[in-house]
C-alpha cells in the first residue's frame, strides 16, 4: 500500500495524540486505585457503578436487537 504524506502525518499524529491522552491518565488511576486521592474527592458516590449499569442496558439491548 502506498500511503501519501499527509495521510502518513495524520494517521502518525492522532496516534501520537491519542497515546498521550489516555497514558496521561494512567498516574492517576493508579493513585486513585492507591487510595492517595480519596481525601480531594468530591462526588459521595463514584460514577463507576452507573456506568456499568449504562453498558449492561446497552450491550443486552444491542443483543436482543430491542435497540433500534
Amino acid at each position: 500500500m502506498h500511503f501519501s504524506d499527509f495521510q502518513l502525518a495524520s494517521m502518525g499524529s492522532f496516534l501520537l495524540h491519542e497515546s498521550v491522552f489516555f497514558l496521561s491518565g494512567l498516574p492517576f488511576i493508579f493513585l486513585e486505585r492507591a487510595g492517595l486521592l480519596s481525601k480531594y474527592k468530591i462526588q459521595v458516590h463514584s460514577i463507576f457503578f452507573a456506568a456499568i449499569v449504562v453498558n449492561r442496558y446497552y450491550f443486552f439491548s444491542i443483543e436482543t436487537g430491542k435497540g433500534e
